[in-house]
C-alpha cells in the first residue's frame, strides 16, 4: 500500500500567538514577499495590501496576521489572489490544518472550529442589502456535528509522482497541482473508492496528462458510484474491475470529455459497470438519484434544513420551483406539489418520489420562470435555485404572483440577499437562518421564510 500523501486525521492543535508555522508547501514559481492580513473578505479569504499597493485576496490566512505570500499574478474581482506561505505573526483563532492541501479543498481548517459559525454569521451580513443586516447580524447558525467526514461528493484530478499516477487538486487559483491521497472532508467511502480507482488506472499504464477528473459520490449507507472524465477517446476500460473488486464502488461510468473544454462533460459514454443511482434517506424518506444529478452535500445538516421548513408550510398547495429529485418538495409537503424542474431526466424520479410520499402530484419540466402560472395566492412557494438565484424575471414573476409565503434557501447568500430585500417590499420576514453545511470552508446556507403582507383594503 502507499503511503499517504499529505493527508492526517489527528486533531487540530491551536499555534500560539506568534509562532511561525509553514501551512502550505508548494515548488516557488511566483514572487514571495511579507504582508499583514486586514480584514475577512464576503469569499472567506483574508485581504492584504501588497509591497506595490496591489490590493491581495489571501488564502490561508487569517485576520490579524503577518504572512510570508506567493503572489499568483491572478486577478479576480479587483484582487490578486495570494497563497500563505509562512505565518509569521499567528492570529489566536489559527489552528493546525487536518491535511496539508487544504488551501485547494477547505482553506479554513486554519480557523478555530469554536469561532466558525460565528465568522460565517458575519460573512453573511457584509454580503446582504442593508435591509437584512441587522436580522443577519443576529440569526442563529445551525452548525454540523461533523467537520470532517461529511461530503458525500468529491471531484478530483489526476498527475503523476515518481510513485506512478496521482490523485490531485488544483492549486487555489492555479492550473497547478498536488498529489493528494484523499480528502479529510470526504466520507471515507469515498476515498476508499478514489484510491481504488486509481490504482487500477495506475496499473494498466494510462498517462496522467489523458484523464481530466474523477467524480466519486457516497451515500451514508456505505455505497459509492464514480465517474471518470478522459481526455483522451479511447482509456483503458477499468469500470468492471473496479465494481468487481472489494472497493465500495457498486456502479462506475466512463466518459470521453472534450478535451477543448475545461470542465468535465459527458461528450460520450465509453464504459459503464454496475449500478449508477445512490440511495439517501432524509426524514426517514429515501430518495434515489443518478450520478449526475444535484443532490445536497451534506444530509445531515440537511436534514436539520428541511425540518425547519417543514414547520412552515401549512397544509394546501405547495410549488416547488427547483424541484431536483424531489427532496424538497417531498420532505415537507403533505397535501398537492407541484414540482417544477428544468432538467427532463428528473421526471422519473420525481414521480416515483411524489407517489411514495403519497402526494397530490403535478409535475412541470420547465424553467421555474416559465413556470409561474402554477402559482396562486394560496400556495406555499419553495425555492432552492442555483448559486445564480432566481434571476431578476423570476423574482419579478413571482411578485406578480403574490403566494401567500415563500421558503428560500440558498446555497449563495448574497444572491439571496439581494432577491430578498427586494420581495420584502410586499412581504415581511419570518425566519432568517444559517446551516453550516460546508464546514472547514467559508461557504455557508441560508434559509429566509417571508409571509406576504396583507393589502390594505381602500376607502
Amino acid at each position: 500500500m502507499r503511503p499517504a500523501v499529505g493527508f492526517r486525521t489527528e486533531g487540530l492543535a491551536p499555534l500560539g500567538g506568534s509562532r511561525p508555522a509553514t501551512i502550505i508547501a508548494l515548488p516557488r514559481k511566483n514572487r514571495i514577499e511579507t504582508v499583514d492580513t486586514d480584514s475577512l473578505e464576503h469569499t472567506g479569504a483574508a485581504t492584504a495590501r501588497a509591497a506595490d499597493g496591489k490590493p491581495l485576496r489571501v488564502w490561508g490566512a487569517l485576520p490579524g496576521e503577518r504572512v510570508a505570500v506567493e503572489r499568483t499574478r491572478k486577478r479576480k474581482a479587483g484582487r490578486e489572489i495570494a497563497l500563505a506561505r509562512e505565518v509569521e505573526a499567528a492570529s489566536p483563532h489559527r489552528v493546525e490544518p487536518a491535511e496539508e492541501h487544504c488551501s485547494s479543498c477547505s482553506p479554513w481548517q486554519v480557523l478555530d472550529p469554536g469561532v466558525e459559525a460565528a465568522w460565517k454569521r458575519a460573512l453573511v451580513a457584509r454580503a446582504v442589502p442593508e435591509a437584512l443586516q441587522r436580522p443577519a447580524e443576529t440569526m442563529s447558525v445551525v452548525d454540523a456535528e461533523a467537520y470532517f467526514g461529511y461530503r458525500n461528493k468529491m471531484e478530483l484530478s489526476f498527475t503523476a509522482s515518481e510513485r506512478g499516477l496521482e490523485l490531485a487538486f488544483f492549486y487555489r487559483g492555479q492550473k497547478r497541482k498536488r498529489p493528494v491521497d484523499g480528502c479529510a472532508l470526504a466520507m471515507p467511502e469515498i476515498n476508499e473508492a478514489a484510491r481504488a480507482i486509481r490504482d487500477h488506472l495506475d496499473a494498466s499504464g494510462v498517462a496522467a496528462r489523458r484523464l481530466k477528473s474523477l467524480i466519486v459520490r457516497a451515500s451514508r449507507a456505505g455505497d459509492a458510484i464514480a465517474m471518470l472524465f478522459a481526455n483522451d477517446p479511447e482509456p483503458p476500460p477499468i469500470a468492471e474491475a473496479a465494481v468487481s473488486d472489494a472497493s465500495p464502488v457498486k456502479g462506475m461510468a466512463s466518459f470521453y470529455s472534450d478535451p477543448r473544454h475545461p470542465a468535465a462533460s459527458e461528450t460520450r459514454c465509453l464504459e459503464r459497470a454496475g449500478e449508477l443511482t445512490l440511495e439517501e434517506t432524509l426524514l426517514g424518506r429515501s430518495f434515489r438519484y443518478p450520478a449526475s444529478a444535484f443532490f445536497q452535500i451534506n444530509p445531515a445538516v440537511f436534514e436539520g434544513a428541511l425540518a425547519d421548513v417543514r414547520r412552515w408550510v401549512p397544509g394546501g398547495r405547495v410549488c416547488d420551483l427547483f424541484a431536483g429529485v424531489g427532496t424538497l418538495g417531498c420532505s415537507v409537503t403533505s397535501d398537492a406539489l407541484v414540482a417544477v424542474e428544468s432538467e427532463a431526466w428528473a421526471e422519473a424520479p420525481l414521480r416515483a418520489h411524489t407517489e411514495a410520499a403519497g402526494l397530490d402530484a403535478e409535475i412541470r419540466i420547465a424553467p421555474a420562470a416559465e413556470a409561474m402560472d402554477a402559482i396562486d395566492a394560496d400556495t406555499t412557494v419553495l425555492v432552492d435555485p442555483p448559486r445564480a438565484g432566481l434571476t431578476p424575471k423570476g423574482v419579478r414573476r413571482l411578485r406578480r404572483r403574490a403566494p401567500r409565503r415563500i421558503v428560500y434557501l440558498a446555497c449563495s447568500p448574497q444572491a439571496q440577499g439581494r432577491e430578498v430585500a427586494e420581495l420584502m417590499a410586499d412581504y415581511e420576514l419570518d425566519l432568517y437562518r444559517a446551516y453550516n453545511m460546508f464546514p472547514r470552508t467559508p461557504h455557508v446556507e441560508t434559509l429566509c421564510v417571508l409571509s406576504r403582507i396583507p393589502r390594505k383594503e381602500s376607502g
